[in-house]
């Protein structure tokens, strides 16, 4: 089509129509400008966050996650971790060479008891690099199995690497140290359990680090520090918790200073949660040293102690030097308190026998009146053990517990009726022995034995001792052992309280004295 021109040489409407095209493509031209410079920075701004914020995405996304001195669970409460570590073949060469199997304790039963009998919603479970070398398939699947199981019990897994040579770990990288080689393996074990919002990482565990400089950052060689394995474990997208410890970075076993003179700025990963190992410093029992060990983290993270115990039987003399069967309990009690005060997470080691329970059976908690007298590393204390005291200890939390929230119920017709039912007797309980108003030995095991009568079902029977828990049954026959004080002519109030399916609760009073030895 010809434009024509008429007139002073305006367009006749071939010419318009230039310029309606003319002026539509500048139109075009700049909102597609804009449009492109939104959507480039709108990616811009995603890939930064990818790149630097994949930790905070675990806010709001059903992983635990740190916020302030708390950790927040994947619902948006408050978490403290409380548990115990269950050592296995998978981190001991010697065991798994030789077959033994370990799911052996790491299995349902072992779970279900630490979280329905001990109360418990934490398991430490040691892994090792070179065992896992050995065959990756089979290491994996047995661990997946493990993880699992665990996480369908209700207890978060922290899976903490031993690199010794118990672990199979051999020279140059038997040192205590993470090496170039652990950063591909963290990076293996971060991909395969990427969504698994219950598993943690504890990247080393008791490093033997000389400096914190070398801590955070290796030797500029092989050897690598947190900061390479955090930056590792991130790059796979991974969001779960990570643990660090101060190792020999903090001190020496005797002279542990933990994080006293760490930097809290050092690390800027957002769920990082620091722990210590405690055993001989239990013994001080001195609440204001142990505070000291965390330095500046004390009131601005999340605390947590992956490993501690009181061991009478200790392999390691200095592990229990100064403890006795007369000063153990409170100790014990008086170390409890104080993580009850600092809201610290906690794996106690562990959950064996004859550390926490007696036998992998029924999972009966040891106790240091086991072949009292005795001190430190005697072989009367070989099966005694602080089981008791922590039992007794997740009992009285989970007693005590506001109940968790439950959902508002969506609407139901209104049912047909029903004939009413026939009245349900309640709960009846009956102290049995010691029997009331009688004497005990000062200083010795007594076991407190209750006999319930319920129609509805038992679900626990605690048993207290001038107010305060001692110990809870749920199996039939219901009784605790109480070791006496070492008090003459004392008089004591002991209550054997039981909880039923339905609600009910029924107290039995007794008062006994003591006489001495």
């Amino acid at each position: 089509m010809r434009f024509q021109f008429v007139g002073r040489g305006k367009f006749a409407k071939g010419g318009c129509l230039v310029k309606r095209l003319q002026a539509f493509s500048k139109m075009t031209t700049k909102k597609t400008l804009r449009l492109l410079s939104i959507a480039l920075v709108i990616t811009i701004s995603f890939m930064f966050f990818i790149q630097q914020g994949r930790a905070f995405a675990a806010t709001g996304s059903g992983f635990p996650h740190v916020q302030g001195t708390q950790l927040i669970d994947g619902n948006g409460q408050p978490l403290i971790l409380r548990g115990a570590m269950i050592e296995s073949p998978f981190a001991y060469i010697k065991g798994w060479q030789s077959k033994k199997d370990p799911l052996t304790n790491l299995n349902t039963t072992t779970f279900t008891a630490m979280a329905q009998q001990w109360h418990m919603n934490a398991l430490r479970m040691n892994i090792s690099e070179w065992i896992y070398n050995l065959d990756p398939a089979s290491y994996l699947t047995k661990l997946d199995t493990a993880v699992q199981q665990a996480n369908a019990a209700g207890l978060y897994v922290i899976l903490d690497f031993h690199d010794d040579r118990q672990s199979g770990a051999v020279a140059p990288y038997d040192d205590g140290m993470l090496h170039n080689v652990s950063l591909n393996w963290w990076k293996t074990m971060a991909t395969h359990y990427l969504n698994y919002p219950m598993v943690m990482y504890d990247p080393i565990n008791e490093p033997q680090y000389p400096s914190w400089p070398t801590w955070l950052h290796g030797n500029g060689g092989d050897t690598v520090g947190y900061g390479n394995v955090i930056t590792a474990i991130r790059s796979t997208g991974a969001q779960q918790i990570i643990i660090v410890e101060p190792g020999k970075a903090g001190g020496t076993t005797l002279l542990d200073k933990g994080f006293a003179a760490f930097d809290p700025t050092t690390l800027a990963d957002p769920n990082i949660v620091y722990s210590k190992h405690m055993y001989e410093g239990i013994i001080s029992g001195n609440p204001t040293i142990w505070d000291q060990q965390w330095g500046a983290l004390l009131n601005t993270h999340p605390i947590f102690y992956g490993e501690w115990a009181l061991l009478p039987h200790s392999l390691h003399p200095t592990q229990c030097k100064g403890l006795t069967s007369a000063n153990a309990d409170s100790l014990l009690n008086s170390f409890l308190t104080y993580l009850g005060q600092r809201q610290a997470g906690w794996t106690a080691w562990d959950f064996l026998p004859h550390n926490l329970i007696e036998d992998t059976t029924d999972f009966k908690p040891t106790s240091f009146a086991t072949g009292a007298p005795w001190d430190c590393g005697s072989p009367s204390a070989a099966q005694a053990g602080m089981g008791i005291d922590v039992q007794n200890y997740l009992s009285n939390i989970a007693l005590t517990a506001p109940p968790t929230h439950s959902p508002t119920p969506t609407h139901s017709p209104t049912p047909t009726h029903s004939p009413t039912p026939t009245h349900s007797k309640a709960s009846s309980i009956s102290i049995t022995s010691p029997v009331d108003g009688s004497k005990v030995q000062s200083e010795r095991n007594v076991t407190i034995t209750a006999s319930v009568t319920d129609d509805v079902g038992v679900t626990r029977v605690a048993f207290l001792v001038n107010g305060t828990l001692l110990c809870t049954d749920t199996t039939a026959p219901y009784t605790c052992r109480w070791h006496t004080p070492r008090r003459g002519n004392a008089t004591y109030t002991i209550q054997a309280r039981v909880h039923d399916s339905a609600g009910n609760t029924d107290t039995s009073t007794i008062m006994v004295k003591s006489s001495g030895n």
